[in-house]
């Protein structure tokens, strides 16, 4: 039973699965009402901007009053987020030897800090209100109206390759959606008994949309991520998960022909951008790769503090590295790199945990989905969605839920009325 009665009960899941789906979501609503061209995208993402900050704000103004309390990783992932926006701030308002126009510094600044920090303080003050059963049925729903609208405005952004679905949304970003309506549809498939064949039928449906769109964008990265997390989910529920993690990876090795031949029956483009991938042959891999012996070699020149939090330079709006790992280590060095590692090892911890005693892990399938994303596209002090799972994995949702039910009988301590 839930106490749905009151609005921070609202107000608090409607944050959380704000900042999962919630950008997504706004744009694929009213991009059709503009002329759906990048230069007017600003019509429809300044205001979701705005709301998205005002809702976490709103959440922190409520929390006033609420004792709370936080584990010692959530805090350790907080003063590593100080410590990057320390480095930033040094980088894009100090140093006289970089040059980044303004309207890029407000950009990276808004995002940073409206977009992923605040946000991440809210689900800390707020995390005991949640109920990630209701807020599932907001993501999922959310997830399903933008793609099954997107589906009705498809846009290709190059000629005969990638699709999106509107101008605001770029392809990989709609292919995550499309990954984690998948994954959200076959959560509930797999884990709830005796579900009704009604929504076996929507579930069925919307993880079927979810993967055909995600594969019509030709973008590799999202596909890829939902296939190791997969295995993962297979190798949590097998009794020998180390054993058939390797196994399934191995088998998936030696049957890539076939995989690729069965990726390309819906997609082929993106079924050649992995062929190529395989042979080293394709493009935007070549120019990923000298992305990444840049970076490596300034964190070379400096591995134990870092030297800048980005590739900075000619104005341009601060270039990241396709790799989290690279991220962190030439903002911070080694050292920041260690605790981050720390921070996504005891995220995986409490993935396993709650796993293990059947808790409501889909969030920790959706956070995992973008993390294994940010391992070659992205940089994680731009993605909302990344931070925000990952906080609350390091709270806990095995913590939530408990202290979910002691709000409950709280609120109605006679569950028989």
């Amino acid at each position: 039973m839930r106490a749905k009665s009151s609005f921070d009960y609202y107000l608090v899941n409607l944050n959380l699965a704000n900042i999962i789906v919630g950008y997504v979501f706004f744009v694929s609503i009213f991009m059709p009402f503009t002329s759906n061209e990048v230069h007017s995208s600003q019509l429809v993402t300044v205001p979701y901007r705005i709301f998205s900050l005002l809702l976490s704000l709103a959440v922190l103004l409520l929390s006033i009053k609420w004792s709370v309390k936080v584990t010692l990783a959530a805090k350790i992932f907080m003063l590593f987020w100080a410590a990057f926006l320390l480095r930033m701030y040094y980088d894009l308002e100090i140093r006289t030897d970089f040059f980044v126009f303004d309207d890029f510094k407000r950009r990276i600044w808004s995002i940073s800090i409206g977009s992923c920090l605040m946000p991440m303080v809210s689900i800390m003050r707020s995390r005991h209100k949640l109920d990630l059963d209701f807020c599932f049925k907001i993501v999922y729903g959310a997830l399903f109206i933008a793609m099954l609208t997107s589906f009705s405005f498809l846009t290709k952004t190059e000629v005969g390759t990638r699709e999106t679905g509107n101008a605001a949304i770029d392809p990989i970003t709609f292919s995550l959606s499309g990954c984690s309506l998948f994954l959200m549809g076959l959560y509930k498939i797999i884990t709830v008994r005796n579900l009704r064949r009604s929504h076996q039928i929507a579930y069925c449906l919307g993880a079927s949309l979810g993967l055909f769109l995600a594969l019509k964008t030709g973008s590799r990265g999202p596909f890829l991520g939902l296939m190791l997390i997969l295995v993962i989910w297979y190798g949590f529920a097998s009794k020998r998960g180390s054993f058939w993690f390797l196994g399934m990876m191995a088998l998936t090795f030696f049957l890539k022909d076939f995989v690729i031949q069965a990726i390309s029956l819906v997609s082929p483009f993106i079924g050649k951008r992995i062929s190529l991938a395989i042979v080293g042959e394709d493009h935007s891999m070549l120019a990923r790769q000298e992305s990444y012996r840049w970076f490596f070699d300034k964190i070379i020149e400096f591995p134990v503090l870092g030297s800048q939090f980005a590739r900075l330079g000619n104005g341009t709006y601060p270039g990241y590295a396709h790799n989290i790992f690279l991220d962190v280590s030439i903002g911070l060095g080694f050292f920041g790199l260690g605790v981050f590692c720390y921070c996504v090892g005891k995220s995986f911890s409490n993935f396993k945990q709650d796993f293990l005693r059947e808790s409501s892990f889909w969030i920790y399938l959706v956070g995992a989905l973008h993390l294994f994303l940010s391992f070659s596209s992205g940089a994680f002090y731009s993605n909302p969605p990344l931070n925000g799972v990952f906080i609350l994995a390091l709270l806990g949702t095995q913590r939530i839920i408990k202290r979910r039910i002691s709000y409950v009988v709280s609120k109605n301590p006679n569950p028989s009325k």
